[in-house]
């Protein structure tokens, strides 16, 4: 077995540094030769994409919601009438007054809230001054 000098150690690691460099230099060849094609293709395949999305998507929407508007005036209720009531009652409801009194409601809570803090700091700040003072 034969054991290296320093110089064949050194030669050894130029001959490795002069192979990282050689691939380097190639990888970047490579990609400077292709990057071009690459990014017009991924353009052009961008915008067919849109194209045919902006055409498709707006078709499979307008369809969708004519097949559902065919279908729900096809539809029969068993009693038209309490359609209807339930209807009015549903649009009664929404006029009534109870998110106001609900917003009311979380405003008293609210500032009972951020009068406790209030107080509570008060508290605090004069106990502090207290015992500065002792």
């Amino acid at each position: 077995m034969v054991i290296p000098n320093e110089a064949d150690i050194n030669q050894f690691i130029a001959d490795l540094n002069g192979y990282k460099n050689a691939l380097e230099k190639g990888t970047v060849d490579i990609v400077n030769f292709y990057y071009p094609e690459y990014q017009e293709l991924t353009n052009d395949t961008k915008d067919e994409f849109m194209e045919l999305a902006e055409d498709n998507v707006a078709a499979a929407v307008d369809m969708t919601g004519d097949a559902i508007k065919s279908i729900w005036e096809t539809v029969e209720f068993p009693n038209q009438e309490a359609v209807k009531l339930a209807q009015a009652d549903a649009q009664s409801e929404s006029n009534n007054s109870y998110g106001f009194y609900a917003g009311a409601a979380f405003g008293v809570i609210g500032l009972a809230a951020t009068l406790a803090l209030v107080s509570t700091c008060d508290k605090k700040a004069v106990q502090e001054n207290q015992e500065a003072l002792l």
